[in-house]
């Protein structure tokens, strides 16, 4: 038994019944990608479970005016839904993105020639000796960025696992935005800041274009992953979130598999009304296993940001909005476009 397993044991009825927070529930899934005894736990707690209709688990967005109690049926039939799928993709091929998990690895001008295409040009390799920068024991090779002072490190790690093992070890200490993962490989990207505001001013739009093609390049190209994005409205309000996200299966050394994932989450919530004043402001946005919000006394401007990532690929077809302002109330849904 792995450690932690009489922990995700107890939390495997609450995870079928949909009552766990976000950490656990993601928590669990990780839990079981490696873990083939909890799977079984998992399988044979379904079972006590009625049989899914497949009609049912494609209701994927549940009216807003729909009965609580028929809306926790429907959340109950795609929970159980998602389950199998899951016990089904453990240990055989995943389509899902076009992946066999054959440990498929990429090397370092893999990476170059990537970024390249995506506009940032990198300077020949040069090998770093510096064991302040080693990784589990792996050495990075250090690029120089547009002949700027910017530079990006590729890690090429001997497996997926290796690489994901080394980035456990170092997210506590960097911002996720600086380093992506890529299957094997671990990018980091390295700024160097001006001393002065006038000066950082003057180079933040170069940066943030550089920012955006580095991880685009990672999610989209050497990840192989895909762009979803929601949008909606009611009278006074419109969203819209864009999610990059990747996952693929993959095997250790041990020919257990894996899933290796991400999701990168940005939109906003924008007041679309003629009020010159948004005051008490509450929103939230939810689907059958996320829920965001936050609240603001006043909000400055007309628009609340998103900005969320995270392990976990798990891909809503819609949300379900709630916005609170200035004693008033408005609910809509947000959908894949």
């Amino acid at each position: 038994m792995i450690q932690g397993c009489q922990e995700i044991r107890d939390l495997i009825p609450l995870y079928i019944k949909q009552e766990l927070t976000d950490e656990n529930h993601l928590k669990v899934e990780e839990h079981l990608t490696h873990c083939p005894d909890c799977r079984q736990v998992m399988k044979n707690s379904t079972e006590h479970y009625a049989i899914v209709n497949p009609a049912e688990a494609e209701e994927n967005c549940v009216p807003l005016n729909e009965h609580p109690h028929q809306k926790q049926r429907n959340k109950q039939f795609l929970t159980i839904a998602s389950v199998l799928l899951l016990m089904i993709g453990v240990g055989i091929i995943s389509y899902g993105m076009g992946i066999m998990p054959d440990n498929e690895l990429l090397e370092a001008r893999d990476a170059v020639r990537a970024l390249k295409a995506n506009g940032l040009e990198l300077s020949p390799k040069l090998a770093s000796t510096d064991d302040d920068l080693a990784v589990n024991g792996v050495l990075p090779i250090e690029y120089q960025v547009d002949k700027s002072e910017d530079s990006i490190l590729v890690y090429v790690f001997d497996s997926v696992d290796k690489r994901r093992l080394g980035e456990n070890n170092i997210a506590k200490y960097y911002p996720s935005p600086v380093y992506r993962p890529a299957r094997n490989l671990m990018l980091f990207y390295q700024a160097v800041m001006p001393e002065t505001l006038e000066e950082y001013t003057a180079i933040l739009p170069t940066l943030q274009s550089r920012m955006k093609a580095f991880t685009d390049t990672v999610f989209l190209d050497l990840n192989q992953g895909e762009t979803v994005t929601l949008k909606g409205q009611s009278e006074h309000w419109q969203g819209e979130i864009t999610i990059q996200y990747f996952q693929y299966w993959f095997q250790n050394e041990n020919d257990v598999t894996g899933l290796d994932s991400y999701a990168l989450t940005k939109g906003f919530l924008r007041y679309i009304g003629d009020e010159e004043e948004i005051k008490d402001l509450s929103y939230k946005y939810s689907s059958n296993t996320l829920s965001r919000g936050g609240t603001k006394t006043q909000l400055n401007g007309t628009e609340v940001k998103i900005n969320d990532e995270g392990s976990g690929a798990y891909i809503p077809d819609c949300y379900q909005v709630k916005v609170e302002w200035n004693g008033k109330v408005e609910e809509f849904e947000m959908t894949r476009m």
